[in-house]
């Protein structure tokens, strides 16, 4: 079965999620991936069922803060007095105007941590992918007490909604909310996590598909960037029977999936653009 290197990533909505730009080999040493190589059939380390995930979870508040006050914001962006504010109120409404939730954190953490936190006001198959303020995204790293206005703070949380969740997995990159991405691959889907890792399947020059987690920076073809796979030629990622076998980057204990998509029949991928 003839197999493709992946363009780099268009995702669902360009204007909040952000490609990963795919470049090619770093090693021209690096081996490519074949069935000898990844072991196939060997040692494949079983991942517990994945347990549904609560609906209610309490929302995270700050003890004991010891943290420095906010550097100065970046420029555009109003600068509070950090050292006369002990507590930002952030106040996070949705793009209809209706109110998401509020939360008191430290001045010092960064905004990438406020979109974590809000995200506990949403069913578990649904992520804020970027909390915006005038119109303008905000980056990860601005301290939240540099955007305040006498100790409050009004976002717009855009929302996303994710396909898996990936849990427990021994190396944590590999962690988190996985959401479908433009591009296919061997006529699957592709999924990317926030921290930037690919979740897709690949076909082995004999045939045999897998599904693999791995580091889209490098060549998808060779197994320098794999964390974790699973033989299985589904159209959709299994939740269970993931390994670290053959795959440099990953570490014991073995991922748990929670599914959020629907369940399709392997139809409706073969006949789906290559």
């Amino acid at each position: 079965m003839a197999t493709r290197k992946l363009d780099p990533f268009v995702p669902v909505d360009a204007s909040i999620v952000v490609g990963v730009e795919q470049v090619g080999s770093e090693n021209a040493q690096q081996t490519e991936r074949t069935e000898v190589h990844h072991g196939r059939d060997a040692h494949e380390v079983v991942a517990t069922n994945a347990e549904e995930i609560p609906h209610n979870v309490e929302t995270p508040t700050d003890t004991n803060d010891t943290t420095t006050p906010a550097p100065p914001s970046e420029e555009g962006h109003t600068h509070c007095e950090s050292s006369s504010v002990e507590r930002v109120e952030v106040e996070a409404l949705l793009l209809s105007g209706e109110l998401l939730g509020n939360l008191s954190v430290d001045p010092a953490r960064p905004t990438k941590e406020l979109r974590a936190m809000f995200r506990h006001f949403l069913d578990p198959g649904c992520i804020v992918s970027s909390l915006c303020i005038g119109g303008s995204v905000l980056e990860d790293d601005i301290p939240v007490g540099s955007l305040s206005q006498g100790g409050k703070l009004e976002v717009v949380a855009v929302l996303e909604s994710c396909a898996y969740l990936v849990e427990g997995a021994g190396t944590d990159s590999a962690n988190g909310h996985y959401c479908m991405q433009g591009e296919k691959m061997d006529g699957a889907p592709t999924y990317q996590n926030e921290k930037g890792l690919m979740l897709f399947r690949f076909v082995m020059s004999r045939g045999t598909k897998y599904w693999y987690i791995s580091d889209p920076t490098g060549d998808l073809s060779k197994s320098s960037g794999d964390y974790y796979r699973v033989k299985s030629d589904a159209p959709r990622p299994p939740l269970e029977d993931w390994s670290i076998s053959g795959c440099p980057k990953g570490s014991d204990p073995c991922p748990v999936f929670t599914r959020f998509e629907a369940e399709v029949e392997e139809s409706e991928t073969d006949n789906a653009p290559r």
